[in-house]
């Protein structure tokens, strides 16, 4: 049983990640602590409004800035103001719509509320209910989500947060201890290789390439770091809209490294396998 997750998940891999967080949810009936990064930021705010893995995918399906939240996202001047201001806009639509807490809500209160431990990673170490007990729970989520090609920064106060990916896309040492809860921590991150994506722009161009040297970067510190309790869920990149039936796919993907994890079997390979099978289907 695992008390505390630590995830940084990417784009549409946030599909494949709740796919394995549902198969993985008899092990994670008693996690406390939900470290994340990126993206999976946004799952841990659905987990605290109460939703279900199932409802969390529509609701992520409605963001359709989705695909850009990941380090090189978009590099076109403007879009990351755009896209910060659609996922406050999402969120505090979800906020009022499901009317369990306000978008003030503080740190403190959602752990008094939920049981829930956030602990968001930023450029200036990290956000909870202990560091920051009286930081709105939103602003915590956005200074967690700064990245270069999503949006530069988000100002807290007097402190001005922004990427924590340029120096390390996978921090580790940002995992959080709480007195009194015995830590057994499962590791979630996402590993793709920029198969067959399209590019129409020099700017395509350069974000793939950012793109896939962030990848790289992050399978390097996991297969240096690797252990019984990490995963690697592996997934295709996608940088255009998906339809319900791919999203089902990546669900099941996420499900199936899931098995292989309760298994025993490494995923640090999977990808190749992956792409192997898309290419005997073509």
């Amino acid at each position: 049983m695992y008390t505390n997750v630590f995830m940084i998940t990417d784009g549409y891999l946030c599909f494949d990640t709740l796919g394995f967080l549902k198969e993985m949810e008899p092990s994670l009936s008693r996690a406390i602590i939900w470290n994340s990064g990126g993206a999976s930021s946004l799952i841990i705010f659905l987990k605290c409004l109460g939703f279900t893995w199932e409802q969390m995918e529509l609701k992520l399906n409605d963001l359709k800035c989705l695909p850009n939240i990941i380090y090189g996202g978009s590099l076109e001047p403007g879009v990351g103001q755009d896209t910060k201001r659609e996922i406050v806009s999402w969120m505090v639509d979800i906020i009022n719509s499901k009317k369990v807490f306000s978008q003030d809500t503080t740190m403190k209160e959602i752990y008094k509320l939920t049981k829930i431990f956030p602990n968001f990673i930023t450029s200036e170490g990290c956000i909870n209910p202990k560091t920051h007990p009286d930081v709105a729970l939103l602003d915590g989520i956005l200074a967690s989500m700064c990245n270069f090609g999503v949006y530069d920064n988000h100002k807290i106060e007097d402190k001005e947060f922004s990427s924590f990916t340029i120096h390390n896309p996978y921090p580790l040492d940002s995992e959080v201890k709480l007195e009194n809860v015995s830590l057994k921590t499962l590791y979630i991150s996402n590993y793709s290789k920029l198969y067959n994506n399209e590019i129409f722009s020099l700017f395509d161009r350069v974000e793939n390439i950012l793109i896939q040297q962030y990848f790289d970067r992050v399978y390097k510190i996991i297969s240096d770091n690797h252990n019984e309790d990490h995963v690697l869920i592996n997934g295709i990149f996608d940088r255009t809209d998906i339809t319900n039936y791919e999203i089902k796919q990546r669900v099941d993907n996420g499900k199936n490294h899931a098995l292989m994890f309760k298994n025993g079997e490494s995923t640090l390979k999977y990808m190749d396998e992956i792409i192997n099978k898309i290419k005997n289907q073509s």
